[in-house]
């Protein structure tokens, strides 16, 4: 047996990069709660997601320093969620620059990766790669994706060369993830945004939620199956023949069913169609038509985790 293969039966240690996020977070929390021992990292992680990873090992500092100070670490595996997703205008920065940031931070985890002896790499993806002309009822990991603009454009590069990245003794898979939802979704400034999820959940809470498009069709994923299913996949890592794979539950919603199933938990919400503005065009939802460990996953029903969702607001 090798010693990489060694390495990996017994230590399990996986890096989490861009831990700092919504996803990363929960991506790492998931890992150590099923027994890997995590480290974490991000340019700066808030107080309340420090005190939610505080039993994990974390580097606090740019990619490339908190890399180099990682130089002893032998991972396992390395879950890559550190990226950009603030807009250019948002960033201050060219179209260009705003690429080279994402492509630059995945090019440069992907050589320490591999010359770490970290047997599996997973890129964070997004279903944003796709366009609103893409698929027809769903996007899969076989439609072509035509998504533009700098954030699209470093995902699709992105996947190309974590495809490209792989090797004997090196696996890669690019996780296209969707629609997520969950407690800690605030803005950043590396993610400046909420989902439109959690954007109906403000507008119920001050009394009305507006709807633009009520029948753009969406799929919702509860945040912590994403932790569950990055567990699985890394007991049961796809084959070769599986350089991207879609993660996430694939049950889609209406905005206007959305609208009602939030509203459902604030008595006095109404929902009214906004006409100020034309709808927008939206992608089709998720799906996926590759077979995996995640083909029979449990996606937690949208209406489950909602009531998760405000159980755990109420709590906090």
């Amino acid at each position: 047996m090798s010693k990489m293969s060694v390495r990996s039966a017994c230590v399990r240690k996986v890096l989490v990069t861009g831990a700092g996020g919504f996803v990363g977070s929960q991506v790492a929390l998931g890992l150590a709660q099923a027994g890997y021992e995590v480290v974490v990292t991000d340019q700066a992680f808030d107080a309340a997601t420090r005190a939610r990873l505080s039993d994990l090992r974390r580097v606090e500092a740019p990619l490339p320093t908190a890399l180099a100070q990682l130089s002893d670490l032998e991972p396992f595996a390395v879950i890559h969620g550190a990226a950009l997703t603030a807009g250019p205008a948002e960033a201050g920065l060219s179209f260009a620059a705003h690429v080279r940031v994402n492509v630059d931070l995945l090019t440069g985890c992907l050589d320490w990766a591999r010359s770490q002896g970290a047997g599996r790499f997973f890129f964070l993806s997004s279903t944003g790669v796709f366009g609103p002309q893409d698929g027809s009822d769903r996007v899969t990991e076989l439609s072509p994706a035509t998504g533009d603009g700098p954030y699209a454009s470093a995902k699709r590069a992105g996947e190309i060369v974590t495809k490209g990245a792989a090797e004997p003794g090196f696996s890669t898979l690019s996780l296209r993830l969707g629609n997520l939802f969950g407690l800690h979704e605030v803005p950043r400034p590396s993610r400046p945004f909420v989902s439109r999820l959690m954007q109906m959940v403000r507008e119920a809470n001050a009394g009305t939620i507006r709807l633009t498009s009520p029948q753009a069709r969406r799929e919702w994923t509860w945040l912590p199956d994403i932790g569950r299913a990055a567990v699985a996949l890394l007991n049961e890592f796809p084959s070769a023949q599986t350089p991207i794979l879609h993660c996430g539950n694939t049950v889609a919603w209406s905005d206007f069913e959305l609208a009602q199933a939030v509203a459902g938990f604030f008595p006095d919400a109404r929902i009214e169609m906004d006409a100020a503005y034309a709808p927008a065009a939206t992608k089709a939802p998720m799906g996926s038509a590759v077979s995996s460990v995640l083909s029979d996953f449990a996606w937690t029903p949208l209406a489950r985790g909602l009531a998760d969702l405000f159980s755990e607001r109420a709590a906090a």
